[in-house]
């Protein structure tokens, strides 16, 4: 059946979603994803990100010691509280547990201003979480189209107990 404006001078909703809408959520990649939709025909109020968390940065350097031999140097030192950075949030990306040997690794992301001056192996201490490694390179996504620049992804790692036969 044809739906025409002269039988039918309004849509109803179901008519307007399988007019309108499944066919583009068929199409689209974003919202066949499942994105979560807000239907409303009142103003929708989206709060502002006004804190993020608090961290603890501890930066990793290097000396030598009396056998010339390279010693990682924490400032300040790694059982101290670190420089104290408000960040965007962080995520439990993966949680690995080997429980014979009791090793415990946790892997978190944590979403960071764009001059947070983190590199591999320093340290983050996360409150109520403990104290991660950064791994690998922070990732920028600077790079696009308009010169906007969200910020950092920090990889961490946290490891408790050792490895197996270690």
């Amino acid at each position: 059946m044809t739906e025409t404006t002269a039988a039918n001078p309004e849509l109803l909703q179901e008519q307007a979603a399988s007019l309108l809408v499944q066919p583009l959520e068929a199409a689209s990649v974003v919202l066949s994803s499942g994105p979560r939709i807000f239907d409303t025909a009142s103003p929708l109020r989206i709060p502002k990100l006004t804190s993020g968390v608090s961290v603890g940065f501890i930066e990793e350097g290097v000396e030598l010691d009396a056998y010339n031999d390279v010693v990682a140097v924490f400032t300040p030192a790694r059982d101290q509280p670190g420089t104290t950075y408000t960040v965007y949030g962080t995520a439990l990306v993966s949680s690995t547990e080997t429980v014979p040997d009791r090793l415990l690794v946790d892997k978190r992301q944590l979403l960071v201003p764009p001059n947070f001056p983190a590199a591999v192996d320093d340290l983050v201490d996360i409150p109520g979480d403990g104290q991660y490694q950064v791994i690998g390179d922070p990732e920028d996504y600077w790079q696009g189209p308009f010169g906007f620049r969200p910020g950092l992804v920090l990889n961490l790692r946290k490891v408790i107990g050792s490895e197996p036969g270690s």
